[in-house]
């Protein structure tokens, strides 16, 4: 079965007594919106994918460098992976990123 992409998030977080919304839009409102490219390992990163008119996709940052954004996630086909905001499909779905630790 595996994780869809927020209950990666809320299971990651879970493991260290952190509390989370459980869809990405709720956790879209959680913690304080921040610019992306002050993005630090830990943060929320959202997206609105596939035309979606509102997010429905989070990951969380695991490296930044030289403004790119790496994140895990877990994705519809492949399972938890890792991407980049220098993919393009990304970087043009990318909604904002929150701080919540």
């Amino acid at each position: 079965d595996g994780f869809d992409c927020s209950g990666l998030i809320c299971y990651t977080f879970s493991s260290y007594d952190i509390k989370l919304p459980r869809s990405s839009i709720e956790m879209a409102s959680y913690g304080s919106k921040i610019d992306a490219e002050n993005a630090q390992k830990g943060d929320l990163i959202f997206f609105k994918t596939n035309g979606r008119s509102r997010i429905n996709h989070v990951g969380m940052v695991v490296e930044v460098l030289d403004g790119e954004i790496k994140f895990i996630h877990s994705a519809t086909h492949g399972g938890v992976i890792i991407s980049s905001t220098k993919e393009s499909y990304y970087e043009k779905n990318l909604v904002q990123v929150n701080r919540v630790l």
